[in-house]
């Protein structure tokens, strides 16, 4: 016998779940993906600016123990770099949104129903039988229920107790299949077996 239908509803900010990408890639993409991609892109630079400056005739005159400095400063200016263009990209976007008369902020409402799951926002509906649910995880503060390789997000904040997150994330867990429920092991821990 099913328990129906429950729901959280709120205001969403655009971009604000940004911090979740990094734990969605991991899984969808493979968890050592971005630090590959970051070594990757990395040694491109590197090794195109090297292969510049020998080209030129620049470096000869660098001492051989400097090296090792360079490239490790090189690493933590591109990292520093990617966590400031990534906090300007959002403020980008939202202000693009703005210009283009959209508002940030957003309703939103997810909800669990015993067939199916739906998200609904002031612009669209969407639903999904919970066959197509392939985990539930945590990111920060926020549940990411994937549907296929689609993100839907549950901010932790939306939920009235904890006890209504864990009823939430609990009645989830029922619907999902047990290959699911086996990728879902933050949610597991949280709302029990």
């Amino acid at each position: 016998m099913g328990v129906g239908m429950i729901s959280i509803v709120g205001t969403l900010e655009a971009g604000e779940a940004q911090g979740t990408l990094r734990e969605i890639r991991n899984r969808t993409h493979g968890r050592n993906f971005g630090p590959l991609m970051f070594a990757i892109s990395l040694a491109i630079g590197i090794a195109a600016g090297l292969g510049s400056a020998v080209f030129f005739d620049d470096i000869i005159h660098i001492p051989n123990l400097a090296w090792p400095a360079c490239f490790v400063v090189i690493a933590i200016i591109t990292h520093t770099l990617i966590r400031i263009f990534r906090k300007w990209s959002v403020k980008r976007y939202r202000h693009s949104m703005q210009l283009r008369g959209m508002p940030t902020n957003f309703s939103y409402k997810l909800s669990l129903a015993d067939n199916q799951l739906s998200l609904e926002t002031q612009w669209a509906q969407h639903t999904a039988p919970w066959s197509s649910v392939t985990e539930i995880f945590r990111s920060g503060n926020y549940w990411i229920f994937l549907i296929g390789l689609d993100p839907w997000f549950a901010p932790s904040r939306l939920f009235s107790s904890a006890d209504d997150e864990r009823n939430f994330i609990a009645m989830a867990l029922r619907n999902l299949s047990r290959d699911a429920r086996e990728r879902s092991p933050d949610a597991v821990a949280f709302a029990g077996p």
